[in-house]
This record gives structure tokens, C-alpha cells and sequence, in this order.
């Protein structure tokens, strides 16, 4: 049976550069480490406190919008702590980086920053990676700037430091 990885990636930020920071969250996990005792566990608490068992988003949960507006701010802290226990039961492994919109030009400055970065790690962990016979990114292709930070560092040969 292959080993298989699967990176999943999002951001927070918005387009426009309204918001002072952008997070970029690389998720990795290898596809022979079950996550099923780690949700049912999850949504058996989510259920047993009668609360909605809904996609977590962390900003509408946190300002009460979208899905989570019916929810007082009592059940969206429990729900944001569930989570969070949830999340650090997994076997999974991430790396979030940080930038702040203001040390950026432009969106072009930004889009290589994020390819600089998600290379370094590619090639920091590169045995790592290499050790899984397929390897799938995961990303819904909601910003392009992300996108195209993703296929540049995909494309970048791999050079040995100076």
C-alpha cells in the first residue's frame, strides 16, 4: 500500500489588504494515521452539549455571524474549546506563517514571500517528504495569491544554500 501525505492549506486575510496581518497554514498529514476516533470523540461532545455539529470557521464563530449567529457567546467558547482540544488530538503535524500586511509593497511582494516560505520548508523537510510515495496539496483556491505562491514553490528547483 503507498504512503500517502496530504497537505491542506488556508489562509486568513483578506484580498484587498484591509486586514494588518495574513496567515498562511500549511496542514500535513500522513493518510495511515486514522483521524476517525479523534471526530467521533468530537462530535459525541459537540452532541452531548447540544451544540451544532456545523464546519468550524474560526472568525464567524469568535463575531457570531453566518452559521454561528444563533449561538450565545457561552456556546461559541465551548465550541471554540472542543475544537481546540479536538485539533491537538490529531496526528498531524503544521506550520502557520505570519505576515504583516504593512511590510509588503504589494500583492506581488506578499505572493513570493509565501513561495519563498512554503519552498524553505519543503527543502528543510525534504527526507520527510520523500518518504511518502504520493504526496496531495489540498486548497480551495480561494485567493490567488495563495495559489500562485503554491504552484511557484511546487515549480522551484531545488538549489543547496549559499
Amino acid at each position: 500500500m503507498a504512503k500517502e501525505l496530504s497537505i491542506f492549506v488556508d489562509e486568513s486575510g483578506d484580498r484587498g489588504g484591509r486586514a494588518r496581518y495574513y496567515l498562511l497554514t500549511l496542514v500535513f498529514h500522513d493518510q495511515a494515521k486514522s483521524i476517525a476516533d479523534a471526530v467521533t470523540s468530537y462530535e459525541a461532545k459537540l452532541a452531548r452539549a447540544d451544540l451544532p455539529n456545523i464546519p468550524f470557521h474560526s472568525e464567524p464563530l469568535i463575531n457570531g455571524h453566518k452559521d454561528y449567529a444563533n449561538l450565545d457567546m457561552s456556546q461559541r467558547k465551548a465550541m471554540l474549546a472542543y475544537f481546540s482540544s479536538f485539533v491537538r488530538k490529531l496526528p498531524i503535524l503544521y506550520t502557520t506563517f505570519v505576515y504583516r500586511r504593512s511590510e509588503f509593497a504589494d500583492l506581488d511582494k506578499l505572493t513570493e514571500r509565501m513561495r519563498r516560505d512554503i519552498s524553505e520548508v519543503l527543502l528543510n523537510h525534504l527526507g520527510f517528504f520523500q518518504s511518502f510515495d504520493d504526496v496531495k496539496v489540498y486548497y480551495d483556491n480561494g485567493q490567488d495569491i495563495v495559489k500562485q505562491a503554491l504552484d511557484r514553490s511546487a515549480k522551484t528547483p531545488a538549489q543547496k544554500p549559499a
